[in-house]
């Protein structure tokens, strides 16, 4: 395989970095993964990720995950993480429910344990390397300002003495902010006096509560429970397994409503929103956290693929291009993607002659058809269960249409499946297809009971 240079640095070694070191593993002889938090070799909650005590998944296994990570999945599951087909969900969305008929394959877990497991297997490969407690301040540049030649790092020292700080300059060939929403990116794009991309927002405001429990004489029916927040209530909540027969209660609400801040009142809003077996699982179940809270005020897109021209040698991957309300849970797949498409273009730029001078351009050029149907299928769903929010004449059609499938989903499993396959490669044009908005519109469907 050929090598597009010495070295190649990620910063940020979450789930959106250390699937970027997948993708550059063996592009580059030297991966260095730089992570403010530090690592210590456990499965501890970190810092730096505040959404870790909740709800994660993998979907899209087989043309992702798996073309990435070759045996990721079963090496998951061999270390104790739950392993199910989307026919094993329960879903509820504006009041309607059903169960999915696609077979597809999910691995659930905590979020340190995926990323524990997922981090020994990067540092496994050849060349790769994991600094921590170190915090990167800036970037190298060539004398010409054309092209990104390291970064500056700071060492953090011991959590006592802070002084203790020393700073360091590593240079490489390739710099990937992968540090998520607060990545500096376009910081240092502006720093080198290169135009920031053009943003999109959205207002979110969604809160979450979770605990973890364990089952005692009562199982769930079904190992993952979705229901999406109600408009009455504006409350939501999933309940899913996890690794070695545990299990995690994320509730959410919008707006002013706030998550249960006691047990007494995080297990009563859990069995108001459960179906009734579901409900007597976690009534019966074992607390084995305390409830953790998070906000998530609001998402953005960046449209790097808007701008002309690029630094060589800077990317920005995950969060740092687009950070989506986590209700839906398409985070880590699109950082999955984002990494796939990565080593696409390394290795079509190997396989031609214009090396890697275009990388930016031909990176984000892809990288903006992946985010850019996540970001619109993301505000269509939040305009569905948030409808206070403001949104545009084309959004609220859309909107429409969107409702006419889901209030089907429980009489005909092709629109129920078209939804979920809808959320799994986040591109919400295939809800609109002729064919679906048929049988959308169909005589006889119901208006749908109260969400």
């Amino acid at each position: 395989m050929k090598t597009h240079g010495d070295h190649a640095v990620v910063c940020g070694a979450g789930m959106a970095g250390l699937l970027t070191a997948c993708a550059l593993a063996g592009r580059y002889r030297h991966v260095t993964l730089i992570e403010r938090d530090r690592l210590d070799g456990g499965m501890a909650a970190r810092r730096g990720v505040p959404q870790g005590p909740h709800v994660h998944a993998l979907f899209r296994l087989d043309d992702v995950v798996e073309r990435l990570c070759p045996g990721l999945s079963d090496a998951l599951v061999s270390k104790g993480a739950h392993h199910a087909s989307a026919r094993d969900m329960w879903m509820e969305v504006l009041g309607v429910t059903w169960r999915p008929s696609l077979d597809r394959r999910v691995v659930s877990a905590s979020r340190p344990f995926l990323e524990h497991h997922l981090r020994n297997r990067v540092l496994n490969a050849p060349g790769v390397r994991i600094l921590s407690g170190c915090q990167v301040t800036g970037v190298l540049q060539d004398p010409h300002g054309r092209r990104v030649t390291g970064v500056h790092v700071s060492h953090l020292g011991a959590l006592d003495d802070p002084g203790a700080a020393r700073p360091e300059c590593i240079e490489a060939d390739l710099v990937v902010d992968a540090i998520g929403r607060t990545g500096r990116g376009r910081a240092w794009l502006e720093s080198l006096g290169y135009p920031c991309p053009p943003e999109q927002k959205m207002t979110v405001g969604v809160r979450y509560a979770s605990r973890t429990f364990r089952m005692r004489t009562v199982q769930p029916p079904v190992s993952y429970t979705f229901v999406a927040p109600r408009q009455d209530s504006r409350r939501g909540l999933v309940l899913a397994a996890q690794e070695n027969g545990t299990w995690v209660v994320s509730q959410t609400c919008y707006g002013d409503t706030r998550p249960p801040g006691d047990g007494d009142e995080f297990l009563e809003y859990a069995c108001r929103l459960l179906p009734d077996e579901a409900a007597k699982a976690v009534q019966d179940a074992e607390p084995l956290s305390p409830i953790s809270t998070y906000h998530f005020a609001a998402g953005h897109h960046r449209l790097y693929s808007k701008v002309r021209h690029h630094p060589q040698g800077l990317l920005s991957t995950g969060d740092s291009l687009c950070a989506l309300n986590p209700v839906y849970g398409t985070g880590i797949i699109i950082a999955a993607q984002l990494a796939l498409h990565l080593r696409h273009c390394l290795d079509e730029a190997a396989g031609g002659t214009g090396g890697t001078d275009d990388l930016a351009e031909r990176f984000y050029h892809g990288a903006g058809r992946i985010t850019r149907g996540a970001w619109q299928l993301n505000v269509l769903l939040d305009r569905l269960l948030n409808p206070t929010a403001n949104s545009t004449p084309a959004t609220r059609l859309a909107t429409a249409a969107l409702r006419r499938v889901i209030r089907r989903a429980d009489q005909d499993k092709l629109l129920a499946d078209a939804f979920l396959e809808a959320m799994e490669h986040s591109r919400p044009a295939r809800l609109l297809r002729p064919h679906i908005m048929l049988r959308a519109l169909a005589p006889g469907a119901r208006s749908g009971r109260s969400a």
